[in-house]
């Protein structure tokens, strides 16, 4: 295992930090409703974190034995080296447990790739770590939010709907004025887009009459109300609203569809992730055997090239000792050429 000298590795988890903030800064920001012209500046600013996080990464690659893939940035964070099908190097960062990263990984193993790391150090992340670490993300983006675009975000939504303050999306807004109110006038709903204050009252009375039917992989939330609209929220954000309609006669026909579909929806899920366990153990022990292949290739390559080279040397002996004989042949013609000739009888 390398490590990484201590006020490196400082700075390196100072940057790290600014960085993720940044990103989750940038996150926000669009599930407020803000485009990428409004967000020009944060934009810009990730940018350049972004280039010295690079820098970082490939300094301690540079750094880091050949036969050697993890990295001790501090107690508590590791890097480990991954290979990218461009046949480039980058580096995981991630809180780990120490005692258990050697029972996972082994350190000399070559060309890990993302997915080997996804998978192998599922059970390994220390998440008080990566809890405190989300926090601090999370106060450092609300920072920058209200510094680069005067927003004072909520820090940390409640997970109560009855409980939690909900922010309505200008986006959101204007997908309420065209699917709900059917308005038709272009410059009336894009007063709303931009000014989502003037209907979120009434986006959030009906909202709150809706139940959570579906959570996303990545945290995504969907709520279903009595009138068969969809509010999909991130955090403490409606970022967007729609109408599941299936062309049935009534909206109570609608309604018992939409409900059986995401019934089914779970139960695939389900067998889904059982498919996906069983998926993931296969592909272990696939890439174990590949693994004891390529290393049992290595060790042919090895005594191949020693073979080679010994057969080279033989091949070399053969020439020197042809060498010498044609030397002393010459020599010997020499000598015989001073006294005799060789005559030729021709017919």
């Amino acid at each position: 295992m390398y490590i990484v000298e201590s006020i490196a590795a400082e700075r390196f988890m100072e940057t790290w930090l600014i960085y993720s903030s940044f990103s989750q800064a940038l996150s926000l920001a669009k599930e407020y409703g803000f485009n990428d012209g409004d967000c020009l500046s944060l934009i810009q600013a990730e940018a350049e974190i972004k280039k010295k996080i690079k820098l970082n990464n490939e300094k301690i690659i540079r750094r880091m034995p050949d036969k050697v893939n993890i990295a001790k940035i501090t107690d508590n964070w590791f890097g480990i080296r991954y290979i990218e099908k461009d046949g480039r190097h980058h580096l995981s960062i991630d809180p780990l447990v120490e005692q258990e990263l050697s029972l996972v990984i082994d350190s000399s193993r070559i060309n890990l790739t993302r997915w080997d790391i996804d998978n192998l150090i599922q059970g390994i992340v220390d998440r008080m770590i990566l809890e405190e670490f989300k926090k601090d993300v999370r106060k450092k983006a609300v920072e920058l939010l209200n510094e680069y675009l005067g927003i004072n975000a909520i820090d940390e939504p409640q997970i109560n709907v009855t409980e939690t303050i909900y922010r309505v999306t200008g986006h959101t807004a204007k997908r309420w004025a065209e699917r709900i109110m059917k308005i038709k006038d272009k410059q009336r709903v894009n007063e709303y887009e931009l000014n989502p204050q003037l209907i979120e009252a009434n986006i959030l009375e009906q909202f709150y009459t809706a139940k959570i039917v579906w959570v996303d992989d990545d945290g995504a939330e969907y709520y279903f109300d009595d009138n068969n609209i969809f509010y999909v929220i991130r955090g403490n954000v409606i970022v967007t609203i729609y109408e599941k309609d299936f062309n049935l006669p009534t909206k109570e026909l609608n309604r018992k569809l939409t409900l059986d579909m995401i019934k089914y929806l779970k139960s695939k899920k389900k067998e889904l992730k059982k498919i996906e366990r069983e998926f993931q153990k296969v592909e272990k022990q696939l890439d174990d055997k590949l693994f004891d292949l390529a290393s049992q290739i290595l060790v042919a390559e090895d005594s191949l090239n020693k073979l080679y080279a010994i057969q080279q040397n033989l091949v070399d002996e053969k020439i020197e000792n042809f060498n010498q004989f044609e030397h002393e042949q010459q020599s010997y013609n020499k000598e015989y050429e001073k006294i005799f000739k060789k005559w030729h009888i021709t017919a």
